[in-house]
């Protein structure tokens, strides 16, 4: 089993959400793990700070971008969330079409980062 990821490890991009989405096919309790059932559990908190780290990058990507602060800070957040949440409803769905899955996520993610312009 790959280890879960650590803040450190973040890096946000199309190539990172198409890792997340090979990691999650390889190892779907994997990535449930540190994205989904550690927010909930105190001794699983490098795994929460994962998750603000890619909105943070998010964040600072989309600087200059999206010029009303709240709204940058919403698109990260949405962004982060349609990614990680798309990945885990497409194993919960059986994982259909995974050759044309990345592209979905991707088509996703950008109107969630439109969404607020």
């Amino acid at each position: 089993m790959a280890r879960p990821p650590t803040a450190a490890d973040v890096e946000v991009g199309r190539a990172s959400a198409h890792a997340l989405l090979r990691w999650a096919d390889a190892e779907p309790a994997g990535l449930r793990l540190p994205f989904r059932h550690a927010a909930r559990e105190p001794e699983f908190r490098a795994e929460v700070d994962v998750r603000a780290a890619m909105v943070d990058e998010v964040r600072m990507r989309l600087t200059g971008e999206i010029a009303a602060e709240p709204f940058a800070d919403w698109a990260a957040q949405l962004a982060t969330a349609v990614c990680l949440e798309a990945i885990m409803a497409w194993l919960d769905a059986g994982r259909p079409e995974p050759t044309e899955i990345a592209d979905r996520i991707d088509r996703a993610v950008e109107a969630a980062i439109q969404a607020p312009r």
